[in-house]
């Protein structure tokens, strides 16, 4: 994957539903991102059994680990689990896939040595006493 698209928190990929190639991805550079109807959200889906907020990629306050919001009556398919509303956070692993009404994204967190590069170029990260 080229560098330019992985963000701060990750990337995350739309893939295709026959053969799960990456048709196109976009790195995450905010602490949540949201799947939905609504014209705020991050990632729009237009079908009538997506809510308007279906779901949030939320990241931790220190631990940036991402962790998925499921607010949709549909629910979402982690990684080949439904999962519905009500559960609470389900926590997120590097390469974990979604699927929201036939959509597939996969989410992945960035590379280990750009993770150290990212936390040092964050501001208030460099604390000096």
């Amino acid at each position: 994957m080229d560098s330019t698209q992985i963000g701060q928190y990750g990337t995350l990929a739309l893939l295709s539903f026959s053969d799960k190639k990456i048709i196109t991805s976009f790195g995450i550079d905010t602490p949540e991102l949201s799947f939905g109807r609504s014209s705020n959200c991050s990632v729009r889906l237009y079908y009538p059994d997506v809510e308007d907020i279906h779901a949030k990629i939320v990241f931790g306050d220190e631990s940036n680990k991402a962790f998925l919001v499921i607010l949709g009556n549909s629910g979402v398919v982690i990684d080949e689990c439904k999962v519905y509303p009500g559960g609470g956070m389900v926590p997120l692993l590097n390469n974990s896939e979604l699927e929201i009404h036939g959509k597939i994204f996969r989410f992945c967190y960035p590379p280990k040595e750009m993770r150290l590069q990212f936390v040092w170029n964050t501001p208030g990260a460099q604390v000096i006493s």
